[in-house]
């Protein structure tokens, strides 16, 4: 079984929420317990005294805390870099390994939706950044973010977010927050009964 990010901490938060409220204490687990993702310092099973690992985690273990990342079922305090220093030629060359940080988790390529940094996968990309498509050698393509030359193309938030927080369609009120927009962040609605002509 391969370690999967929750669609968001917040959601998985939730669910273990739901799940475990009201529990006394765990004090047997039959499959095993794995510690992953986790932002507290401290996961308290006091109470825990049996794992019988009757099913395994990467079929070989019944208790699996990674403190740092999982780079394919191993732990490792970073994920692989996108240079490395070569000491023959005393520079730093492009790394044939490197993964990006996904949460916990070491990825070859950011998911879909997910915008690729230097290190790591965002959703957004940081202020002075846009979000650009490239080509890579093997032909996919990547969504990263880039350093702007300049000022930034200008970004939006579409209905329901940002601004516009409980509108629902676009109409002659509120079409002046597009202007100049080149990106938007979310939904556009128009009614045709929204725009006096």
């Amino acid at each position: 079984m391969k370690l999967a990010l929750p669609s968001s901490l917040e959601n998985h938060y939730e669910m273990l929420r739901l799940l475990y409220t009201g529990c006394q204490g765990i004090v047997e687990v039959q499959g095993y317990v794995l510690i992953a993702h986790v932002s507290v310092h401290s996961v308290p099973l006091d109470n825990l005294r049996i794992i019988r690992g009757s099913q395994l985690y990467n079929s070989s273990y019944a208790l699996a805390a990674c403190r740092h990342f999982n780079d394919s079922g191993t732990c490792k305090d970073n994920c692989p870099p996108p240079s490395i220093y070569d000491p023959n030629t005393f520079q730093s060359k492009p790394n044939k390994d490197k993964k990006f940080n996904f949460g916990a988790t070491c990825v070859k390529q950011c998911p879909h939706n997910y915008l690729a940094m230097e290190v790591a996968c965002t959703m957004v990309c940081p202020k002075a950044n846009k979000e650009v498509i490239t080509v890579e050698p093997d032909g996919k393509e990547t969504q990263k973010c880039e350093k702007c030359e300049g000022e930034c193309p200008k970004v939006c938030y579409g209905l329901g977010m940002g601004n516009l927080q409980g509108v629902s369609v676009v109409d002659a009120t509120n079409i002046g927050m597009f202007v100049g927009c080149e990106k938007i962040y979310g939904s556009l609605a128009f009614l045709s009964d929204s725009f006096k002509v």
